[in-house]
């Protein structure tokens, strides 16, 4: 199983660090997934466009940091009519 644990003796996990290669490629692909949509949510509701998903996933795993916040902010304010 892929994220089954096992202990030797000594303490030490001898599963091959599969646990934490897992866990970063799965907050990698959450962070490609969440910074392409905050970055095309962005440009297409102050831009009124929207770029290719693979260059947004790029530019999202950049600025992901500052454009997730942003885009879901500016969601709520949408959804409560401020936009």
């Amino acid at each position: 199983m892929f994220f089954e644990v096992k202990f030797k003796e000594n303490g030490r996990s001898s599963n091959g660090g599969k646990i934490g290669c897992g866990c970063f490629i799965a907050v990698l692909l959450i962070n490609i997934i969440a910074g392409a949509w905050s970055v095309n949510f962005l440009l297409t509701t102050f831009g009124k466009t929207a770029i290719a998903y693979v260059w947004a996933a790029l530019i999202g795993l950049i600025a992901g940091e500052i454009t997730i916040p942003v885009a879901v902010i500016v969601k709520i304010l949408k959804l409560c009519g401020a936009f």
